[in-house]
């Protein structure tokens, strides 16, 4: 032991330096170099600093990037590191330089505008360069003439409208000129020539131009035969004949050569997922100037697959899921789905074997104690109703949760589809939804909500209810998952028409659900994008009903997606949970409770709401920094959920102004928000919630112990058959005092809108 104890060491020791010595004498090397930096030398230092200056109208980015003049790199500037360019300065070029933002400027449609450079020395080998740009007035185009243009092409107007009035500018007119030239041949002119710019006048007094394009579409090209090979997978037949395939097909022989027919075609083919290749070519030009012989070729793939996931959440804990997809269901490219989700796994019976790892909102949550499940198979049929028409069937049982408010248990769901594409991202849908089971809500909530404020009346809830809804949607979908909405919107407005029966004898309640929702991204420069959403919705019944509408119909807000100044659905409608009282009064010879509330209150119940409003901004930045995977957001929220009883009094929207980061990633941007909440609490009715006793025949209560409250304390002041006790919503938290308890935090992956 002694032997080895000293000779370990030693060893060390011995291996330390062997690796610190050609370390050391590297890097005293490397500042050797760097000391010397023979690349520049006083005659041609390097350059430290480069700036352009008077520059309105053309930015920094465009004219650095035509300059021979660079700027020396970081890891010389600031370590003296000869790595990457040497940027040393060259006078002949940086006079060069200044001829260069002159001609670009000219191009650009200010001619006459000059440039001057001045030299600042730093030291002895290293300088500044700034450019001094004096700009001239532009020339504008006050004239546009289009020749040749083919009617129903292009709107010529809004053309027109985007280069009168601009500067006489070579690159604009050639982008203009590109994408009618474009819309050209999209439209069937598959062999138009390339369109020529001339310049009718040129006034460099006034400083007006004219200019004309000219087009040469050339005869309007037809499709003529078409040929289609598939190739089936393992040479056995293939899942569509040709002729099916030939009837998917957006063009026909003798229709005119469109080339969006040609993307919808392949995009219908690849949505079949029956195919590992969609190729749609055209054929060597043929005799006939006007016709193109076109070739299909298909290559088929698996037909069946199988995956799953797993992952954890905020309010899910642990979740899994698979999916098992047959792509040939009964032949004809029929498509049946399996899925199988689970969630609250670690928290929830019979997975509940590790709590620690569920955040402790989740594990306070009574309705989390139950794992969360999904079991669902659906069928897509094709053709059945034609290919306008994409009729869907899915049977499922659940059991889905309402973060500290509800739990919905089906165990037998219906959700029948008829969609139709009407352009592009534009669809209209037909649905019909049956779902049987029962929903149990907290017992405060069910107080407030259903009139249900004895644990005994919860057995209203508890009864098998029916719910019975068709409605339709028309929507304009968003964006590919993963990819960033840069230049786009969306839109959906959908309404269902609704009946539901509860109870026995039942209670029937018949209502209509509407919302609307829009949003809008739109570039504002180079770095940012900005994107916008407005949302408003309501439920619609008999006044005297509407404390029946069923949780899963009501409208929730606050949390990652909606509002996220607040918490998961803490915004709007709430009953506060108390674990004590604070003092009692006398009212009709009978004690009530009353809670205080300076002394808080043990956690907050969503109720949700009949109506909402909601609105949210943000201001995204395209360039990541410090790295290309970081992205950052600024934004501001407001919402509103309110019910239409005025049982909960919202004044005015919440506005929450909050900043986020997003990491890149394959799955999409994970995101972090930190939204500011600067209000204080609503007032509502606040409940203390007492468990029931069986061995001592105490029962169990939601007692309204709001300030004001007529409702008994002591059961011995209750009837058997007393009715439900109406509670003040005189309950308000008081404000929050500092920053950080104002502030709400928020994980989740994708963009919130």
């Amino acid at each position: 032991m002694p032997f080895c104890s000293t000779r370990a060491p030693r060893r060390s020791v011995a291996l330390a330096r062997r690796v610190a010595l050609p370390l050391v004498l590297s890097l005293v090397a490397t500042g050797a170099l760097a000391a010397q930096d023979p690349a520049c030398t006083s005659r041609r230092p390097r350059v430290e600093g480069l700036r352009i200056d008077g520059n309105r109208s053309i930015e920094d980015v465009e004219l650095t990037a035509i300059l021979f003049t660079e700027r020396a790199g970081r890891l010389r500037r600031w370590f003296g590191w000869n790595v990457g360019p040497a940027a040393c300065l060259d006078s002949v070029e940086v006079r060069r330089d200044t001829l260069r933002i002159a001609r670009w400027y000219a191009m650009r449609g200010y001619p006459g505008t000059t440039a001057s450079v001045e030299l600042e020395a730093k030291g002895a080998r290293t300088t500044n360069v700034r450019f001094r740009v004096r700009e001239a007035p532009p020339i504008v185009i006050d004239s546009v003439v289009v020749d040749s243009m083919p009617p129903g092409v292009a709107a010529l107007r809004a053309f027109e409208r985007a280069v009168r009035g601009a500067p006489l500018d070579d690159s604009l007119l050639q982008r203009q000129t590109d994408s009618l030239q474009l819309l050209m041949r999209q439209s069937g002119y598959a062999r138009a020539a390339p369109a020529r710019v001339q310049h009718l006048y040129v006034d460099s007094t006034a400083r007006r131009a004219g200019v004309r394009l000219l087009f040469r579409p050339g005869p309007l090209v037809h499709v003529g035969r078409i040929d289609v090979t598939i190739v089936a997978r393992d040479s056995t037949a293939a899942a569509l004949e040709e002729p099916e395939v030939r009837d998917l097909l957006k063009l026909k022989p003798g229709d005119p050569y469109l080339a969006r027919s040609v993307g919808q075609s392949q995009q219908l083919l690849y949505s079949y997922n029956l195919y590992r290749t969609v190729a749609i070519d055209t054929l060597p030009l043929g005799r006939a100037p006007d016709s193109l012989l076109m070739r299909v070729r298909l290559v088929e793939g698996p037909t069946r697959s199988l995956r799953g996931g797993g992952g954890w959440g905020t309010l899910d804990c642990f979740r899994t899921q698979t999916r098992f997809v047959e792509q040939n269901f009964l032949g004809h490219a029929h498509r049946l789905q399996l899925d199988a989700r689970l969630s609250k796994i670690g928290v929830g019976v019979p997975l509940d074997a590790f709590p620690g790892l569920c955040a402790p909102g989740v594990r306070a949550d009574e309705f989390s104690q139950k794992l969360n499940y999904y079991l669902g198979a659906s069928a897509q049929w094709r053709g059945v109703l034609g290919e306008a028409w994409h009729p869907q069937l899915t049977l499922f049982s659940e059991r889905r949760t309402e973060f500290q408010s509800y739990v919905r248990e089906t165990s037998l769901g219906v959700l029948a589809s008829l969609e139709r594409p009407i352009i592009p991202r534009v669809n209209n849908t037909f649905t019909y939804r049956f779902d049987g089971g029962r929903t149990t809500s907290d017992a405060a909530v069910a107080c407030a909500t259903f009139g249900l404020c004895r644990f005994s009346d919860r057995a209203f809830l508890l009864s098998p209810s029916q719910m019975h809804a068709a409605g339709v949607t028309l929507s304009r979908s968003a964006p590919a998952l993963g990819t960033p909405a840069v230049n786009d919107e969306r839109w959906a407005v959908e309404t269902r028409l609704g009946t539901l029966a509860v109870g026995e004898p039942s209670s029937r309640v018949n209502f209509n659900r509407t919302q609307v929702e829009y949003a809008l991204y739109r570039p504002l420069n180079r770095h940012v994008i900005g994107a916008a959403r407005l949302s408003a919705g309501a439920v619609f019944t008999k006044r005297a009903l509407e404390p029946l509408v069923p949780p899963q119909e009501r409208f929730y807000a606050g949390g990652q997606n909606t509002v996220r100044g607040y918490g998961q659905n803490q915004l709007g409608p709430a009953v506060y949970i108390v674990n004590r009282i604070t003092s009692t009064a006398t009212v009709d010879t009978f004690t009530v409770g009353i809670a205080d509330p300076d002394s808080g209150y043990q956690r907050l119940a969503p109720a949700g709401g009949t109506a909402m409003a909601l609105a949210n901004l943000e201001l995204r930045t395209r360039v990541g920094w410090p790295a290309n995977v970081l992205q950052w957001v600024l934004f501001v929220d407001a919402g509103r959920v309110w019910n239409n009883t005025g049982s909960y009094s919202v004044s005015g929207l919440r506005v929450t102004p909050g900043f986020g980061v997003r990491l890149v990633t394959a799955l999409g941007p994970f995101r972090v928000d930190v939204g500011y909440n600067p209000y204080a609490r609503e007032s509502g009715p606040a409940y203390l919630v007492r468990q029931a006793d069986r061995t001592l025949g105490i029962p169990g209560r939601a007692i309204c112990v709001s300030p004001g409250t007529v409702e008994p304390y002591n059961d011995a002041d209750i009837g058997p058959t007393a009715g439900a006790y109406a509670c003040p919503t005189t309950f308000r938290p008081p404000l929050r005092r500092g920053i950080f308890p104002r502030l709400a935090f928020h994980f989740s992956i994708g963009e919130a809108f």
